[in-house]
């Protein structure tokens, strides 16, 4: 299959670009700084996009991943970054590709179980849930809608609601490594916020899935079936980094939500599941453990 990939350099497209590459497929790669035969470039500030190298690439399939990263503090700036850098972009390359004589088959776009707002009061979410209530749910709200132009081209269009996606090598799990191991970590607020998870293989697996299954559209919830608070997640990653510095995490903690803002997300309470597909998914490895 000949597939397209946005941002190529992030974190979970480069995993997503060694296996689909590993199983065969022939990945073109949609960036910014583009070099190479199978280089696409776009630049959505600029609002361009090269539509004859689109045209000639003429992919099956496009895997979208581009987007600023949530994490950090939230300035107006970083806050207009977070929306743009989404709605404008996937709407930019929606619109490109349905001008195509020959557009894809499918198009699956990242989007986030940030939809469902920050608490569900207790309740468990899944993809018939109506949207929540905050900043990151009108982004992502924003962002499904700015993918409209390739649904309204008969292109079957795939919303991937993803969790934290935990890996050594990168995004939460990365960054918490060094903190922790240095005794630094810590429950952030009051350690009853959930966090709905996924290991990078499920994540990757499931977009194979998504790839190979034409029945499955609309939004997916890629979680994994085990939510965990944030306390719990903090005590086992402490336990397994080292059994005596999980108390030092919580006094650090205390000193870092009073002195440094963080994002509201960090301190969501989104019981959300994996309904969707997750029955049609055997021997999830999010079940069991992911190591460091």
């Amino acid at each position: 299959m000949r597939i397209l990939v946005s941002g190529a350099s992030g974190f979970v497209a480069g995993h997503l670009i060694l296996f689909l590459e590993s199983q065969g497929h022939t990945v073109f790669r949609l960036s910014r700084s583009a070099q190479g035969s199978k280089a696409i470039r776009w630049n959505v500030e600029q609002g361009t996009i090269d539509e004859d190298a689109l045209e000639r690439a003429a992919v099956e399939a496009v895997v979208h991943l581009a987007g600023e990263n949530v994490v950090g503090v939230w300035t107006a700036a970083k806050k207009h970054a977070i929306l743009t850098s989404r709605t404008h972009g996937t709407r930019l390359l929606c619109e490109a590709l349905a001008r195509l004589p020959n557009p894809p088959s499918l198009f699956i776009s990242a989007s986030g179980h940030s939809i469902y707002g920050s608490d569900t009061h207790g309740q468990q979410v899944d993809e018939t849930s109506p949207r929540g209530a905050g900043f990151l749910a009108d982004v992502t709200e924003a962002w499904e809608a700015a993918a409209e132009p390739i649904r309204a081209a008969g292109v079957r269009l795939v919303h991937m609601r993803i969790g934290a996606v935990l890996s050594p090598d990168g995004g939460m799990l990365g960054v918490l490594l060094l903190p922790f191991k240095l005794c630094l970590g810590g429950v952030l607020g009051d350690g009853t916020q959930s966090l709905a998870w996924i290991s990078m293989k499920d994540m990757i697996r499931a977009i194979d899935f998504l790839l190979n299954h034409q029945g499955i559209s609309g939004p997916v919830n890629m979680v994994s079936p085990n939510a965990v608070t944030n306390y719990e997640f903090t005590k086992t990653l402490g336990r397994v980094l080292g059994p005596a510095k999980f108390f030092l995490h919580v006094c650090m903690s205390m000193l870092i939500n009073r002195h440094i803002p963080l994002e509201p997300a960090v301190f969501a309470k989104v019981r959300c599941s994996r309904k969707k597909i997750g029955g049609r998914l055997d021997g999830w490895t999010s079940q069991r453990r992911i190591e460091l």
